[in-house]
């Protein structure tokens, strides 16, 4: 396999994970869940908690994305 084939074949591995998550998203974001938290957790133990409103927005929602 040459180098540029190598690297097609990733690039092309990575957009398919980037379609997926994105997709995964939107069916989240379509179930209108009222409230979303992330903890995310840094090297060292240090975490961090993301909380808030989730808010769905568009027109199937009645409001201007």
């Amino acid at each position: 396999m040459t180098l540029g084939q190598y690297w097609e074949k990733r690039l092309s591995a990575v957009q398919g994970r980037y379609l997926r998550a994105l997709t995964t998203l939107a069916r989240i974001r379509k179930m209108g869940l009222p409230a979303m938290q992330v903890n995310i957790a840094t090297e060292g133990g240090q975490q961090v908690n993301i909380a808030g409103v989730v808010v769905a927005t568009g027109p199937e929602h009645g409001t201007a994305s």
